[in-house]
């Protein structure tokens, strides 16, 4: 029997999941969040978010990345490119809303989300605004009937 050595390859995203590791971790670090914190604000395991952040786990969940943007206030896209995904801004809301149809529907959905993600928006005015968007709706599905 010949002495064999195994070889471990480097996975062609661990370079990527390291760069978006630590962008997760030092982002946590700068709300002064515990890994347990963070866990449970977007709805992931520790286990799971502690492997994110060493490097040892890609995330392939869109969901997964858009929870961690909005709850880290890092811009989506920057997360996207981070996590290997080529894409122009704010295109990442046509794969998390794919009934998205033009680049006018992409603007206003942007600025609406920018909006209700500010940390300058206080409840009372959150409620507001979300009492007027479902005014809005409504509306407009009475006047597409």
């Amino acid at each position: 029997m010949g002495n064999t050595t195994t070889h471990q390859t480097e996975r062609p995203t661990a370079a990527l999941d390291k760069k978006f590791g630590e962008r997760i971790r030092s982002a946590r670090l700068a709300h002064d969040w515990t890994i347990r914190e963070l866990s449970a604000k977007v709805g992931c395991s520790t286990t799971h978010l502690t492997r994110i952040e060493l490097g040892r786990r890609h995330v392939d969940s869109t969901k997964l990345i858009i929870a961690l943007a909005n709850v880290l206030n890092i811009p989506v896209d920057e997360l996207m490119e981070l996590n290997g995904q080529n894409t122009k801004q704010g295109s990442f809301l046509r794969i998390a809303i794919p009934s998205i149809r033009s680049e006018l529907d992409e603007k206003i959905i942007t600025s609406f989300s920018i909006l209700v993600t500010s940390t300058d928006l206080t409840k009372k005015q959150a409620e507001h605004l979300l009492t007027q968007c479902r005014a809005f709706i409504e509306y407009c599905q009475r006047q597409n009937s």
